[in-house]
């Protein structure tokens, strides 16, 4: 067996995970109607099958002009409250960017790339030197937000990586859309309740 088999092994084996990871992820959201808890949930398997990575769950807010913390446990809290409702734009970040272009946005050096300039500050503070961000879209093409990996040093993703971060931000947007879908229901069944208590019985 030469090196190039071995390598292929041990791709499959990393697309393997990855596919386990989406079985286990959907059925615990379909157990489970904390928001949070499942962001962690994704957050937690992403950086394990990505070790010495740092991932974030941003989720755009009901403006669609800010993002709001989902999930970033690996983070610094100074970091996930300075940029904790940041308004999205052309260049905000990657995440801020990704969100507002609708599209990826791999940035394989913070320090400089133009996007980043204005939150050198805050990255260097944190040691966060790449950033690679991917929209997250319900169903009907909606943007809900994004999912970002980070790295302490200058890195290009490697294909694992960018699978990594298509599939998910797709079960982040299973889960955003099932907590957006629940919290219309409630909204309707408030109302059907407040017309049932308005009507007048003769």
């Amino acid at each position: 067996m030469n090196i190039t088999d071995n390598l292929d092994i041990t791709s499959n084996k990393q697309y393997e995970f990855i596919y386990e990871d989406n079985q286990m992820i959907l059925e615990y959201i379909t157990q489970h109607n904390d928001l949070s808890i499942i962001l962690d949930k994704i957050v937690h398997l992403a950086e394990h099958r990505n070790p010495n990575s740092k991932c974030s769950i941003l989720i755009l807010n009901d403006s669609k002009k800010n993002l709001l913390s989902g999930s970033a446990p690996s983070l610094p809290d100074f970091y996930n409250e300075a940029i904790n409702g940041v308004e999205i734009g052309e260049k905000v970040g990657s995440c801020g960017s990704a969100t507002f272009k609708r599209e990826r946005v791999i940035v394989e050096d913070i320090d400089t790339h133009e996007n980043w300039q204005p939150y050198l500050a805050l990255t260097q503070k944190a040691n966060l030197h790449a950033c690679w961000s991917e929209p997250i879209f319900s169903s009907s093409d909606e943007i809900l937000g994004s999912f970002a990996i980070y790295n302490d040093h200058i890195k290009r993703p490697t294909d694992f990586e960018l699978k990594l971060i298509s599939s998910y931000a797709h079960l982040a947007s299973v889960a955003i859309e099932k907590e957006n879908n629940n919290k219309l229901f409630k909204e309707k069944e408030h109302q059907i309740l407040e017309q049932i208590k308005n009507l007048t019985i003769f």
